[in-house]
């Protein structure tokens, strides 16, 4: 008997952009979307639960990264996998560390144990093996 497993997909077309706009909506995301992020930004699935992107910042080659989780959800997926994933999507768009901008506890405590380090803005991550 088959096993439904999560899956990460890359969200490329209009209508699959559209579709993470409205689970962004429905799920509570704490903020709108600045203009051309939706268009800009790579946006990784995982499941139908949790939705990732990586957009450019201003700062050198450095990329911010954004986590959106299905409230019933969460928990169970904030995991060292999606992790994983967010830094060898980083990786393979070129930058050399993510930024974060989150205070929130839940958040940062888990970021901090993951590897992240706390900075002005929020949290930082360097890419890559030494």
């Amino acid at each position: 008997m088959p096993v439904t497993r999560r899956r990460f997909t890359q969200m490329d077309s209009p209508e699959e952009r559209a579709t993470v706009q409205a689970d962004l909506d429905a799920w509570g995301y704490e903020r709108a979307l600045v203009k051309d992020e939706l268009a800009n930004s790579v946006w990784i699935r995982y499941g139908k639960d949790l939705i990732f992107w990586i957009s450019r910042t201003d700062q050198d080659n450095d990329g911010l990264f954004h986590i959106c989780i299905r409230p019933g959800a969460r928990g169970a997926l904030n995991s060292r996998r999606v992790f994983t994933c967010v830094d060898i999507v980083g990786e393979l768009l070129g930058f050399d560390g993510l930024m974060a901008l989150t205070k929130e506890r839940v958040k940062s405590d888990y970021l901090n144990r993951l590897g992240w380090t706390e900075c002005e803005d929020g949290y930082y991550r360097d890419l890559g093996d030494d």
